[in-house]
């Protein structure tokens, strides 16, 4: 699994490269999206954050450059590995639907249905052999903790307003910072930095931030379980500003640049405990 991450890795600076490209911007400031802490932590660990964010990344500069069917084939591997990665083809599909309705299709979209309906197929027919298997939908075992109100979590959480070790600083001071990252992106929407950004993106985007300050209990217990819980929201937060020129989009690739090479040096002095 460590090899696995560690190649994902180098495929979300690939692809980084790629989209920042795509955005009109120098290609290396694609490489901020090595940056965003749910992959610096994901990336050490057993865990699916850095592959799936890889083949999401992959799944973007494809649909960037109208590459519909590789771009497809991307986010169905991605929702197979992590089923947030459904966030993107969900929006293409929705939209898709609604101008169906209005009968405001374009010669365009038609190459979009796949990319929105194969990942959800995909996804559908995994998690009926997980029902099949284990009785339970996946994205569904953590009881219903996972979210709830917005900017709710930490209060109904037991002792996270309280900290008393580093750990439980890290648990409040980590997500702050990306939620701050997210703010910043947010401003660049609101003040036009952010004007060539992808529809589906920037509605994607304005739905994992809605979820990312909305997590639960479940994914405030430790700071590495928020990072993840925030993780599609950080990683469409710099792939929106990487198609800002504004002061507040360059603060946020910054900033993440920033937060995420201190977690960095943090998972780095503490890799022998976790050994």
């Amino acid at each position: 699994m460590l090899l696995v991450n560690l190649i994902s890795y180098g495929a979300i600076g690939v692809a980084g490269l790629s989209i920042a490209d795509s955005a009109g911007r120098r290609p290396q400031f694609g490489l901020a999206l090595l940056f965003v802490p749910a992959f610096v932590y994901g990336t050490t660990m057993s865990v699916t954050d850095t592959l799936a964010g890889a083949l999401v990344l992959v799944g973007i500069s494809l649909l960037l450059r109208t590459s519909c069917v590789p771009a497809a084939i991307a986010f169905s591997a991605a929702a197979l590995t992590r089923e947030t990665a459904l966030l993107i083809p969900a929006v293409i599909l929705t939209g898709l639907l609604y101008r169906r309705i209005r009968d405001r299709l374009r010669p365009e979209d038609r190459q979009l249905v796949v990319v929105g309906l194969l990942p959800i197929i995909c996804f559908v027919g995994w998690q009926s052999v997980v029902v099949a298997l284990w009785g339970e939908v996946g994205p569904l075992s953590s009881g219903g903790k996972n979210l709830t109100f917005p900017f709710l979590g930490p209060i109904i959480t037991d002792g996270y307003l309280d900290p008393a070790t580093t750990e439980q600083w890290m648990n409040i001071l980590v997500p702050a910072a990306v939620i701050s990252i997210i703010a910043m992106a947010v401003l660049a929407l609101v003040r036009g930095e952010v004007d060539r950004l992808d529809t589906n993106l920037a509605i994607g985007f304005s739905v994992a931030t809605a979820i990312a300050v909305s997590i639960g209990p479940a994914l405030l217990e430790t700071y590495r379980s928020s990072v993840r819980g925030m993780g599609d929201a950080a990683l469409l937060t710099i792939v929106a500003v990487l198609f800002g020129t504004g002061t507040w989009s360059r603060l946020a690739l910054l900033s993440v640049v920033a937060v995420g090479g201190g977690l960095m040096m943090w998972e780095l002095r503490i890799a022998p405990d976790l050994s």
